[in-house]
């Protein structure tokens, strides 16, 4: 199977086999495409992502922390169990990704073009700084977004055991 590490990190791959976390630190990536790649337990801190794309990727209990991605895509991917913390992202395109159980919060988020989806894993709205570039809408559709994650907001507040009993479920699932 195909793991970042495998693009980042060939000469000490055979360190992560026997089943380690897969930790990637003050890394600089530049110019991939990185299509249908599965990102699962991995940890990435301080690393520099610059025109990345990531299309149509699997990131499963990972964790980006302190990142920095400029350019990047993330178009296609699905985010389970995953955590965005204190992340820089400039210039980038944030589109048609499935979000669940995973956050993005504290992190700066400039000039992207994101979608609806974004908007409802920013839990704490507040702590993120936010200049979204979005040629196609007005001021009428922003509101309407705005009302979504804010409705999104309460039912997450409405409903705290939510989270932990889809954990339930999933782990009980897969048994």
């Amino acid at each position: 199977m195909a793991t970042l590490t495998n693009f980042i990190m060939t000469e000490t791959l055979s360190d992560f086999t026997n089943g380690q976390y897969e930790v990637i630190e003050k890394e600089l990536v530049k110019s991939s495409d990185l299509s249908n790649l599965t990102i699962s337990g991995s940890l990435f801190s301080q690393t520099t992502f610059i025109a990345v794309n990531f299309k149509s990727c699997i990131f499963f209990g990972s964790k980006m922390r302190e990142c920095k991605f400029i350019n990047c895509t993330f178009e296609n991917c699905s985010f389970e169990f995953s955590h965005i913390e204190g992340c820089n992202f400039d210039g980038c395109k944030i589109v048609g990704n499935a979000w669940k159980h995973s956050t993005l919060k504290s992190s700066i988020i400039e000039d992207c073009e994101l979608d609806l989806e974004v908007y409802k894993v920013i839990k704490d709205g507040d702590q993120n700084k936010i200049d979204i570039f979005e040629e196609t809408q007005d001021i009428e559709e922003i509101k309407e977004e705005v009302e979504e994650v804010l409705s999104f907001e309460a039912a997450l507040v409405a409903s705290p055991n939510q989270w932990g009993t889809s954990l339930l479920n999933f782990i009980k699932s897969a048994a």
